[in-house]
């Protein structure tokens, strides 16, 4: 597991996806919608996303919406706007002829706040190359279980009570205000005011277990 420090000028509260095919060209599609905590449309954000070294950019309209076409395969994300929290995801799979939909809701995060959330990068799932990624405030052990906490912004720029800890996983995103891990089964367990999106399905809950295993996770509610 790699763990890193987000101390950057943009994170976000709730990121949802959703997939579906487009028959233009064999080439994918990434498409969705940037918003702050009180859902106005973010513009101008730059939207940039990463396979095996090269770069690919675009930027959000003056509607927060944005589009991007990629050749299928393996990538990461993140999205960056002056005055809000970086948020990066984890790597999905983009398949031929499909559309995925991130859509992004960011914090205010101003730059001399501290360092007060961070990334860490879980193993590789089992059978794939992926790998999870949890934005947090606190962790812990107990005994091999990690345990994952949610963010809380320093003084006087706090938002009303904690952020959730944000996992992601290919198509799958969670938020809850705590999440265990087990890094011999590959297990996770979001516990809190859970609230998830996988692809076409989503759900809220007090809990959800997540078993990573291969690209597609399997969730017992």
């Amino acid at each position: 597991m790699r763990v890193g420090v987000g101390v950057l000028c943009a994170v976000v509260t709730l990121l949802s996806a959703t997939y579906g095919e487009t028959r233009r060209g064999s080439n994918a599609e990434i498409r969705g919608v940037v918003t702050d905590r009180n859902d106005s449309r973010v513009a101008n954000a730059t939207v940039s996303v990463w396979r095996e070294g090269q770069n690919y950019q675009t930027q959000t309209g003056p509607d927060g919406t944005y589009s991007i076409r990629l050749k299928p395969g393996i990538y990461t994300m993140s999205v960056i706007q002056p005055g809000f929290c970086t948020f990066r995801r984890a790597a999905f799979l983009l398949q031929k002829n499909y559309r995925v939909e991130f859509n992004f809701r960011l914090w205010l995060c101003p730059c001399d706040a501290g360092e007060w959330y961070q990334y860490a990068e879980l193993d590789p799932a089992p059978h794939t190359d992926l790998r999870p990624l949890v934005l947090f405030g606190e962790n812990h052990y107990a005994g091999p279980l990690q345990i994952f906490t949610g963010a809380h912004e320093p003084g006087e720029f706090s938002e009303a009570g904690n952020h959730p800890v944000i996992f992601s996983f290919n198509l799958l995103t969670v938020q809850a205000e705590r999440l265990t891990y087990d890094p011999h089964s590959h297990v996770l367990t979001a516990t809190g005011h859970v609230v998830w999106q996988n692809g076409l399905e989503n759900g809220t809950g007090p809990t959800l277990e997540i078993r990573v295993n291969g690209s597609s996770p399997t969730l017992i509610r």
